[in-house]
């Protein structure tokens, strides 16, 4: 059956129906709200205008996909920790390695990808450091003054 637009409605005097559009539930707000917020499902359903199960359906679906909680925090605690290890296993296979069966460059890529990620999980900076190299070396020759010739002019 054809819903009835509201003026015509009106007009009849018919009350109509409020239908409530499913929310779109920005899932990331849904987790602050949840965990950082302590909300429970139904508060951060009222929130957003949706039902408390579409709620729930959204958090469980990707706490799915995390696994076991206490887990995941034991792996991110340790996680620079494996890094390093992974690190350091292929710096020094770098030195041993069959060359005839391995490309340098392959050992040399995955060093330099460890290497910025364990830079980048121990809060270090991950830029390129030729650039910050580069801009020390331009400002140090823009302050550095010209020479000045002290030696006599013949006369």
């Amino acid at each position: 059956m054809e819903q009835m637009p509201q003026d015509i409605a009106r007009a009849l005097g018919l009350a109509t129906i409020p239908t409530r559009q499913p929310a779109k539930l920005d899932l990331s707000q849904c987790l602050k709200d949840r965990y950082h917020h302590r909300m429970s499902y139904q508060a951060i359903a009222d929130k957003y205008g949706a039902s408390k199960q579409a709620v729930m359906e959204r958090i469980n679906k990707f706490e799915a996909l995390l696994g076991d909680r206490n887990e995941l925090a034991s792996f991110k605690d340790l996680e620079a920790d494996i890094q390093a290890a992974i690190k350091k296993r292929y710096s020094s296979e770098l030195l041993t390695v069959d060359l005839s069966k391995t490309s340098p460059k392959d050992l040399a890529m995955v060093y330099g990808i460890t290497y910025d990620k364990n830079r980048l999980q121990t809060g270090q900076s991950t830029s390129n450091q030729s650039i910050f190299f580069q801009v020390v070396a331009d400002s140090d020759e823009a302050n550095t003054p010209d020479c000045i010739d002290v030696t006599p002019s013949p006369e």
